[in-house]
């Protein structure tokens, strides 16, 4: 598992991606997931430092839809669940 990196202190909002809203961009601060779970987002440009954007949820709790690196990936709420993101001081998008 993957921990929070002293980057961390430069944010101003912490969350999971599974209490972001639709439209909401954020930098991922850390990835709590298996080795493998956490490897296949790196490949999917979901790691520690990245931009995502939460494009959309799936009903009833059905889990995610994200955006990063231009890539669009389908996350189950479990996995949403591990995944820490925070907005960057001064940004009130926190997207670029």
């Amino acid at each position: 598992r993957y921990g929070i990196s002293g980057r961390a202190a430069s944010y101003s909002q912490y969350m999971k991606v599974s209490e972001m809203k639709a439209g909401e961009s954020a930098r991922v601060i850390a990835v709590a997931a298996e080795k493998k779970a956490a490897e296949r987002l790196k490949m999917l440009n979901v790691y520690e430092g990245a931009r995502i954007t939460l494009v959309r949820r799936a009903p009833f709790g059905g889990g995610v839809m994200l955006e990063a690196g231009g890539v669009r990936l389908a996350c189950g709420e479990k996995l949403a669940e591990g995944i820490s993101v925070a907005k960057e001081c001064g940004d009130e998008r926190a997207d670029i």
